[in-house]
Protein backbone atom coordinates (compact mmCIF):
# COMPACT_ATOMS: atom_id res chain seq x y z
CA UNK A 1 0.00 0.00 0.00
CA UNK A 2 1.13 3.71 -0.60
CA UNK A 3 2.52 5.62 2.41
CA UNK A 4 0.84 9.31 1.84
CA UNK A 5 2.21 11.34 -0.22
CA UNK A 6 4.56 8.76 -1.38
CA UNK A 7 4.14 9.07 -5.33
CA UNK A 8 6.81 8.69 -6.79
CA UNK A 9 8.27 10.86 -9.63
CA UNK A 10 9.52 8.16 -11.52
CA UNK A 11 5.86 7.47 -12.84
CA UNK A 12 4.86 10.49 -13.65
CA UNK A 13 4.02 10.81 -17.12
CA UNK A 14 4.14 14.57 -18.45
CA UNK A 15 1.45 16.39 -20.54
CA UNK A 16 3.69 17.74 -22.74
CA UNK A 17 6.48 15.99 -24.84
CA UNK A 18 10.02 17.37 -25.90
CA UNK A 19 10.31 18.02 -29.86
CA UNK A 20 13.21 14.73 -28.84
CA UNK A 21 10.00 12.61 -27.68
CA UNK A 22 8.04 13.21 -30.72
CA UNK A 23 8.68 10.82 -33.61
CA UNK A 24 6.34 10.98 -36.61
CA UNK A 25 4.56 8.20 -37.59
CA UNK A 26 5.25 7.97 -41.25
CA UNK A 27 9.16 7.36 -39.88
CA UNK A 28 8.87 4.72 -37.46
CA UNK A 29 9.53 2.38 -40.31
CA UNK A 30 13.03 4.00 -41.05
CA UNK A 31 13.79 4.46 -37.21
CA UNK A 32 17.10 2.49 -36.38
CA UNK A 33 15.97 -0.39 -34.37
CA UNK A 34 19.16 0.62 -31.53
CA UNK A 35 18.07 4.28 -31.58
CA UNK A 36 14.85 3.70 -30.43
CA UNK A 37 15.85 1.19 -27.95
CA UNK A 38 18.27 4.06 -26.77
CA UNK A 39 15.63 6.28 -26.93
CA UNK A 40 13.20 4.40 -25.22
CA UNK A 41 15.78 3.92 -22.18
CA UNK A 42 17.26 7.52 -22.20
CA UNK A 43 13.47 9.44 -22.01
CA UNK A 44 11.48 6.52 -20.60
CA UNK A 45 9.02 7.44 -23.24
CA UNK A 46 8.03 8.81 -26.62
CA UNK A 47 5.42 10.19 -28.53
CA UNK A 48 3.80 8.85 -31.36
CA UNK A 49 3.07 11.33 -34.21
CA UNK A 50 0.02 10.97 -36.73
CA UNK A 51 -0.86 13.90 -39.22
CA UNK A 52 -1.62 16.34 -36.34
CA UNK A 53 -1.88 15.02 -33.37
CA UNK A 54 0.13 12.94 -30.67
CA UNK A 55 -2.09 9.47 -30.70
CA UNK A 56 0.50 7.17 -29.05
CA UNK A 57 2.91 6.36 -26.52
CA UNK A 58 5.99 3.83 -26.12
CA UNK A 59 7.24 3.03 -22.62
CA UNK A 60 10.46 1.36 -21.86
CA UNK A 61 9.39 -1.68 -20.15
CA UNK A 62 11.10 -1.04 -17.15
CA UNK A 63 8.60 2.52 -17.13
CA UNK A 64 5.53 0.12 -18.18
CA UNK A 65 6.17 -2.10 -14.96
CA UNK A 66 6.85 0.82 -12.39
CA UNK A 67 3.49 2.19 -13.67
CA UNK A 68 1.78 -0.79 -13.67
CA UNK A 69 2.90 -1.48 -10.30
CA UNK A 70 2.14 2.10 -9.32
CA UNK A 71 -1.91 1.51 -10.75
CA UNK A 72 -2.01 -1.68 -8.95
CA UNK A 73 -1.37 0.06 -5.75
CA UNK A 74 -3.64 3.33 -6.67
CA UNK A 75 -6.36 0.14 -7.12
CA UNK A 76 -5.64 -1.36 -4.17
CA UNK A 77 -5.70 1.82 -1.45
CA UNK A 78 -8.99 2.58 -3.39
CA UNK A 79 -10.55 -0.57 -2.87
CA UNK A 80 -9.56 -0.37 1.29
CA UNK A 81 -10.65 3.57 1.13
CA UNK A 82 -13.96 2.30 -0.23
CA UNK A 83 -14.47 -0.54 2.13
CA UNK A 84 -13.72 1.79 4.90
CA UNK A 85 -16.29 4.19 3.79
CA UNK A 86 -19.04 1.36 3.92
CA UNK A 87 -17.50 -0.02 7.08
CA UNK A 88 -17.93 3.88 8.57
CA UNK A 89 -21.75 4.30 6.91
CA UNK A 90 -22.86 0.95 8.77
CA UNK A 91 -21.36 1.72 12.10
CA UNK A 92 -21.35 5.24 12.80
CA UNK A 93 -21.19 5.68 16.39
CA UNK A 94 -18.11 3.18 16.47
CA UNK A 95 -16.37 4.42 13.71
CA UNK A 96 -14.69 7.20 15.06
CA UNK A 97 -12.80 5.08 17.33
CA UNK A 98 -11.21 2.88 15.04
CA UNK A 99 -11.19 4.50 11.71
CA UNK A 100 -8.32 6.74 9.93
CA UNK A 101 -8.78 8.54 7.31
CA UNK A 102 -8.11 11.57 5.47
CA UNK A 103 -10.39 14.73 5.28
CA UNK A 104 -12.89 14.80 2.55
CA UNK A 105 -12.43 10.81 1.75
CA UNK A 106 -15.82 9.90 3.56
CA UNK A 107 -17.57 12.76 2.60
CA UNK A 108 -20.31 11.91 0.10
CA UNK A 109 -19.71 11.72 -3.37
CA UNK A 110 -22.57 13.95 -5.53
CA UNK A 111 -21.71 12.42 -9.02
CA UNK A 112 -22.51 8.77 -7.46
CA UNK A 113 -26.51 8.91 -8.14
Amino acid sequence: MLEKGSAPVSNEVPLAFSKDQIIPANQLKSYPLRKLRQDLTEKRYLAVHFGGKLEGIMLSYEQYERLAKYIEELEDELEETQLLKVMASRNPDEASEWLEYRPGVLEEDTNER
